[in-house]
């Protein structure tokens, strides 16, 4: 196995010595609030870099912290109401559920699913999009089928979802409240229609920029803030994938 991971366990690193600097000998009345820090990591299939995921969960349950992955059920599969002769039964595979498995027994991973087969069915502006401008009955049978076979895969309850490319529309949240989701974690930049039974985590920056944000949080006093730190393949070095221009800056 590569010994990769080490740009997440910079990542880590850096996050713990700032805490650390941050947090301690606090007044008592303050003491609660303290600045939180979630980890989402997304695009995991049975097609991404196993490799480099290994390391990724091990680095993070060795820090005792937890990690937020995003699934892809069925990457590149036709969608349900899609005539196609060469149809396969595709999922995620032995080998990338009982990794799964093995850290979200450890209490290092905990799941979403990142929408059907992270198709960009839309793309303008703002942006590619798997869901926004799909009807709500197409909305709602992708995400029963997704939300499904990930439970099934994996034996437990999955509530969480994280919309492929950030991005959705408000049939995609009158779906997710019929489908039974609690939580959706997009882009910060995403508006989110209210509704009853769904809260919103959206995700805040790039793994880059945590260290300005939290010593920009520690300047400005913001000891209660949630930040929302989101990965990719291509967040590491060692996936061997060019970052893209979004990322760089």
């Amino acid at each position: 196995m590569r010994k990769s991971g080490a740009i997440l366990a910079a990542v880590l690193g850096v996050l713990a010595v700032l805490l650390s600097q941050l947090l301690p000998l606090r007044t008592a009345t303050a003491a609660a609030s303290r600045l939180r820090v979630v980890f989402r990591y997304d695009d995991y299939s049975r097609l991404s870099d196993t490799d480099l995921e290994k390391d990724i969960f091990g680095t993070v349950d060795d820090a005792g912290m937890s990690l937020v992955v995003a699934v892809i059920p069925f990457p590149g599969r036709p969608y349900p109401w899609e005539k196609d002769s060469n149809r396969e039964e595709i999922g995620l595979g032995e080998t990338k559920a009982g990794l799964l498995r093995t850290y979200v027994g450890r209490g290092a991973v905990d799941l979403a699913v990142h929408g059907y087969s992270h198709r960009a069915n839309f793309d303008g502006p703002p942006g590619k999009s798997e869901f926004a401008t799909l009807p709500l009955v197409r909305q709602r049978q992708l995400l029963v089928s997704a939300k499904e076979e990930l439970e099934r895969t994996m034996g437990l309850r999955i509530d969480s979802f994280v919309p492929p490319f950030n991005s959705f529309d408000d049939n995609t949240v009158i779906a997710l409240g019929h489908v039974g989701f609690k939580l959706s974690s997009a882009g910060i930049t995403s508006i989110q229609r209210d509704h009853e039974s769904l809260r919103s985590l959206p995700g805040t920056l790039r793994p880059q920029r945590l260290r300005k944000t939290i010593e920009g949080a520690q300047s400005e006093g913001l000891m209660d803030a949630l930040v929302v730190v989101t990965m990719h393949s291509f967040d590491f070095a060692e996936s061997g994938e060019p970052l893209p221009a979004c990322r760089m800056g």
